[in-house]
């Protein structure tokens, strides 16, 4: 069974695993007897629930919660390295850090974005996660176009270029997390 039934077929279950009710109009009849009257009440016999249980198949059901996990995985290293790529392009700012340093943390950061593209490439997408996966694919893209500015950053001396190298690296992160956030949303509908 495909898994995008799954979650209407599990609301199904859900109910009737709680029980439920149904009000059954009772049909009331009435027998006249010349001296008395008598009114007859009739029920209807109680309603027998049976559970179904709804088999999908362990495949599609492991590779949704891998996928899951896998784009879990992506989203906690992306915001983990920003925060630490903020935090020493702070440190540099103020003076904290020297630039060779700053450097060091920018290959470092360059790494690991590489290691959550190589990650999200590698992935199976369930056919109902297609739409925030491309929004995802977008955003990587744009961390991706990133690093290619921050290793330009890295390999040159020349303070101007430093700084339109960052300018330009900037710019590729905004559009990156304005995908991200896309495909978050998108995601955010689908659990």
């Amino acid at each position: 069974m495909k898994v995008k039934y799954l979650i209407p077929i599990m609301v199904i279950v859900l109910v009737f695993s709680f029980g439920c009710t149904k009000k059954i109009a009772v049909e009331t009849t009435t027998t006249a007897i010349p001296t008395t009257q008598t009114i007859v009440e009739t029920t209807a016999p109680p309603i027998t629930i049976v559970e179904t249980t709804v088999m999908v198949t362990e495949t599609t059901l492991d590779e949704t919660k891998d996928y899951w996990a896998q784009v879990g995985v992506i989203g906690l290293k992306i915001s983990d390295l920003l925060g630490v790529f903020g935090q020493s392009s702070t440190d540099v700012g103020n003076g904290a850090i020297s630039i060779s340093e700053y450097k060091e943390d920018t290959g470092i950061f360059i790494k690991g974005i590489n290691n959550c593209y190589d990650i999200f490439l590698s992935l199976d997408v369930p056919e109902k996660f297609e739409k925030p996966h491309v929004l995802m694919g977008t955003a990587m893209d744009h961390f991706t176009n990133m690093t290619v500015y921050l290793q330009q950053f890295i390999d040159t001396d020349n303070s101007s270029d430093m700084t339109d190298y960052l300018e330009k690296a900037s710019s590729e992160m905004d559009m990156a997390t304005e995908y991200i956030n896309k495909a978050t949303e998108q995601y955010s509908k689908l659990k």
